[in-house]
């Protein structure tokens, strides 16, 4: 297994965005994956590696409607840090939200991935709805519940994407995962997000004294 590169991420980060920005399906590419890119692609193969995708600039996709018919915009924003030299568990720093806001930034659901905190009762990388909005308006309208936190493999801005895209644009994303460059740069983030929780709970399924919450409990991944 091999944990990708700084610089295999920044090639597929640029190559997923800027299919995504020539079909319109996001507002802006310049503003934070150029940037982006251009300080992962300084890092040398081996290094720790991190990215930032903030409140003030986040990933916007195009407008697009809810069940009612009423508008609204995806936003993704991270906080990630990897080094690749632990395959185990290559993850020190892991935030990543979607946000759903009407156009004048209100908000209306929130989802996010991140670690427990060291004694944290939780799993080890977990999926969890609500949390705090970027902008901090509107605490009211957030769901007042901090559990269930329901374990999950990492999902990185790639993997992120293509949930939104296969979500709210499925017919575009249909065409998207056609062309000749979307599924090499999606598998990096496969490798980098789904093989070390596969490792980790492949040869416990079958194991009687154990389930895969206890194996993927904070304190057990390590």
């Amino acid at each position: 297994m091999t944990i990708p590169s700084a610089k295999a991420m920044s090639t597929a980060i640029a190559s997923i965005f800027s299919d995504l920005h020539s079909n319109n399906l996001i507002q802006d590419y310049d503003g934070p994956i150029r940037p982006m890119c251009g300080r992962l692609n300084k890092i040398p193969d081996g290094q720790k590696w991190a990215l930032e995708v903030s409140s003030g600039m986040p990933i916007r996709f195009k407008e697009t409607t809810d069940k009612n018919g009423d508008p609204i915009i995806p936003e993704i924003i991270a906080d990630l840090e990897v080094d690749p030299s632990k395959e185990t568990f290559p993850y020190l720093k892991w935030q990543i939200a979607l946000e759903i806001k009407r156009p004048d930034q209100s908000p209306v659901a929130r989802w996010h991935f991140d670690l427990a905190e060291p004694g944290q009762s939780a799993p080890k990388i977990h999926m969890q709805c609500g949390g705090h909005f970027a902008n901090g308006t509107e605490r009211d309208k957030e769901i007042p519940l901090k559990t269930p936190r329901w374990h999950h493999h990492a999902v990185d801005l790639l993997l992120l994407t293509e949930i939104v895209i296969s979500s709210f644009y499925h017919d575009e994303w249909q065409q998207a995962r056609l062309l000749p460059k979307w599924c090499p740069s999606i598998n990096k983030s496969q490798h980098l997000c789904l093989l070390p929780y596969v490792n980790q709970i492949k040869d416990k399924i079958e194991v009687s004294g154990t389930t895969v919450m206890s194996q993927l409990w904070n304190g057990t991944w390590t």
